[in-house]
């Protein structure tokens, strides 16, 4: 994922506010926490603010609006491609650290001379242990991983 400049997070989430506008009616609302309770179960809150995306309709993004469980604040998982959304961080200088920390010991990939990809924890392992009070990814990834 590509981290957005100013104007392109406000951008993103102008796609996303005019969406929910749009089809707020139409949207079939699957969405699930993990961990649960900690994100509100919605197709899009405009409380969260993207800082990334593919540019496949994901994005890594500021949750300012958490579920009951959740911290303002915390980083989460939300797009296309997730129903499940997942808390990958308390707070985004967490996400940063654990960005740096990879690209200090090498886990990442360069795609196509242009991007950065850091390795990520398969987020479906998340999944199995929903119910963890104190899940998070990007600390304790590799215990995650070990475990599938």
């Amino acid at each position: 994922m590509s981290i957005l400049s100013i104007d392109e997070m406000l951008d993103e989430w102008s796609k996303w506010s005019r969406g929910e506008e749009k089809f707020i009616d139409n949207w079939d609302v699957n969405s699930i926490s993990v961990p649960q309770g900690y994100i509100k179960e919605v197709i899009f809150n405009r409380k969260w603010f993207p800082f990334s995306m593919d540019y496949g309709g994901n994005n890594f993004t500021l949750d300012m609006d958490p579920g009951p469980k959740g911290k303002p604040g915390q980083v989460i998982v939300f797009g296309r491609d997730y129903d499940t959304k997942y808390v990958l961080a308390d707070s985004l200088s967490e996400f940063f650290n654990y960005y740096i920390d990879c690209l200090k010991c090498g886990n990442y990939t360069v795609e196509n001379d242009e991007y950065i990809d850091i390795d990520m924890p398969k987020l479906s392992v998340m999944e199995s242990d929903q119910n963890s009070k104190n899940q998070n990814i990007f600390k304790n990834w590799e215990s995650q991983l070990s475990s599938e």
